[in-house]
């Protein structure tokens, strides 16, 4: 059955992907609840979105929420607050967060009468804001079925994972490899600098050969200018990298050459490269 677009939705979260998501939701014609404690966004989002006066106070005004928010702490909090009010809600959590975390919010929300949906969205900033993140999808087939038309207002494709936590499994299963890419990248980029080449024509060497690829074409021109802004917080990667060594010694799965990756941006975030995209890795790179 598809989605009315008189259906109340919630957004919980509206930092650097939130906040394009949610304009593609009102841009497809939904009603949108959301909450903010900044006033530039409040400001930005009013004119066109009812503002509630907690993240409690949109689960229960909302029929369906999107928790899209930076670690399972906050996510975990919120739903604690409001399991009194979970009856009849579905609840879609778009964070990446571990497996088990991801069975203890399911059963929490069950036990209250909701629904948990994990949805783990693959893609930064700027697929968010073009509405084509890829959604990574698990629980009731049905139920995921019927938002069909909420998701495609902000993705391109929803590939069902099965069970809870599968979407989360699968998500960091595709980190690893981003993340080992990204890291590759820049490691290549500043090899190539350092032995006397034009960073220009090596990147363009890669996007015209067999490399070429979406992720790397994505930092092209941000590596040139220098432009560290986030597009991917290095922080954040730095965060699925340690969920994903953990969840890789939970199941004694031998992950090398991913655990010196995560070495390298320990120091990245330590060094203060947090709040900047993954690109500025680079500066821990350059270090004698």
């Amino acid at each position: 059955m598809e989605l009315s677009k008189e259906t109340k939705i919630g957004i919980i979260g509206l930092g650097s992907m939130g906040q394009p998501i949610a304009d593609n939701i009102i841009k497809a014609g939904f009603h949108l609840i959301f909450f903010s404690r900044t006033s530039k966004t409040v400001d930005y989002f009013k004119p066109k979105a009812i503002l509630a006066s907690s993240p409690v106070d949109v689960i229960e005004q909302a029929e369906i929420i999107l928790f899209v928010l930076p670690t399972e702490k906050e996510v975990k909090e919120i739903v604690s607050d409001a399991k009194n009010k979970l009856s009849q809600k579905t609840l879609i959590n778009l964070s990446t967060i571990a497996p088990k975390s991801a069975v203890k919010l399911h059963k929490l929300v069950k036990k209250f009468g909701g629904e948990y949906l994990e949805c783990p969205m693959s893609g930064s900033r700027k697929p968010a804001i073009d509405g084509t993140l890829l959604l990574l999808t698990a629980g009731d087939p049905e139920k995921l079925s019927s938002l069909t038309s909420l998701f495609s207002s902000f993705s391109r494709k929803t590939v069902y994972c099965g069970e809870i936590p599968n979407a989360s499994k699968m998500k960091l299963a595709n980190n690893l490899l981003l993340i080992t890419l990204f890291n590759g990248l820049m490691e290549a980029v500043n090899f190539a600098k350092q032995i006397g080449l034009s960073e220009q024509e090596y990147l363009d060497m890669i996007d015209s050969g067999p490399m070429a690829n979406p992720v790397f074409a994505s930092k092209h021109q941000k590596i040139l200018d220098e432009d560290y802004s986030p597009q991917a917080p290095l922080r954040l990667v730095y965060k699925d990298s340690r969920l994903i060594c953990d969840l890789a010694k939970e199941h004694e799965v031998s992950i090398p050459l991913f655990s010196k990756h995560k070495k390298l941006l320990k120091k990245g975030f330590e060094s203060g490269l947090g709040n900047l995209d993954i690109i500025s890795i680079v500066k821990e790179l350059k270090k004698k």
